[in-house]
């Protein structure tokens, strides 16, 4: 058996992410393609896996294609079944996509103040629908300080977008004669500090715990081995593996958020994973791959015969 032949197109091969996305859509939705909604969700989450692996060729993350984003993302898609939640997280989750490609695009740029102009209006858009999504701006700070673009105008810049969200939905307000609405548009406290902890279940709890020990072979690819990428690879990939770290954290101490659990953190996961196990020598961690994405095609399949479909 040629270990590196299957590695090549298990990698890079287009047959693995369609057959992922057929997988998926079936665990999904089952035969059962009336449901508009449910239907929706599952084409959103489709075009932000794509997303994901589109970040390679919008970046230059490294100098091979690889098909593992996307495929780690679908996976954990169909393994975690949140019960609700609708359209709402995939627009929120959508919306953090985006602020990724825009922080990334800021990559050494002394204008970088422009970039979070534009991530703090899609997050303060979001939070009218989701609270806690504030709790991402020191996150995406702190990404740029770690791909050398922070300056003393990326904070300020942020505080405007803020403002400039709820200035005019408070000008909206008073336009229309319902200034004692305004009150209503501004982040409940409650969701904001909802903490808690919440077991997973036991597919979900082996797929995090497969996970986990990715993230661990992931880490030591980056800052241990000799991981022969450009200063801008290396730096973004080290910037989507701590923010990986921050987010697992983050919802690991929010149970009420779980609708939106994999959605989110599975973003910055599945792009760093995938990119540093596609670029990856070791024999050891080419098996582990394999033995990955078979186990978490099996915890899927027992997952869909055991949970109604649907979002």
């Amino acid at each position: 058996m040629d270990i590196n032949r299957i590695y090549n197109a298990t990698v890079s091969g287009k047959s693995v992410l369609l057959l992922t996305i057929c997988g998926f859509v079936l665990i999904r939705l089952g035969w059962n393609f009336e449901d508009i909604a449910v239907a929706g969700s599952v084409v959103i989450r489709i075009l932000m896996a794509l997303l994901l692996m589109a970040f390679n060729r919008i970046f230059g993350l490294i100098r091979s294609h690889s098909v593992l984003p996307s495929v780690l993302y679908l996976l954990a898609m169909a393994i975690d079944f949140p019960d609700g939640g609708g359209f709402i997280p995939c627009f929120v989750s959508f919306c953090i996509l985006l602020s990724y490609l825009f922080l990334f695009h800021s990559y050494r740029d002394a204008r970088s103040e422009v970039q979070s102009l534009n991530i703090s209006i899609i997050l303060t858009l979001c939070s009218l629908f989701w609270s806690p999504v504030l709790f991402f701006f020191p996150v995406f700070w702190y990404g740029f300080y770690l791909l050398g673009s922070w300056n003393g105008r990326i904070i300020p810049a942020s505080v405007l977008g803020y403002v400039s969200v709820y200035g005019i939905i408070f000008a909206y307000c008073v336009y229309g004669g319902c200034i004692s609405d305004f009150e209503s548009y501004l982040p409940c406290t409650s969701d904001l500090f909802a903490f808690g902890f919440s077991f997973p279940t036991v597919g979900e709890l082996i797929f995090f715990v497969l996970i986990f020990f990715a993230y661990v072979l992931t880490g030591i690819e980056l800052y241990i081995s000799d991981f022969k990428e450009t200063t801008r690879a290396a730096l973004s990939l080290r910037c989507l593996y701590l923010h990986s770290f921050f987010v697992a954290v983050f919802f690991l101490f929010r149970p009420v958020d779980v609708v939106y659990r994999t959605l989110i953190m599975f973003i910055p996961l599945s792009v760093v994973i995938g990119m540093v196990f596609a670029r990856t020598s070791s024999t050891a961690v080419k098996y582990f791959l394999f033995f990955l994405i078979l186990t978490s095609a099996v915890i899927a399949g027992i997952v869909s015969c055991t949970v109604p479909h649907g979002i």
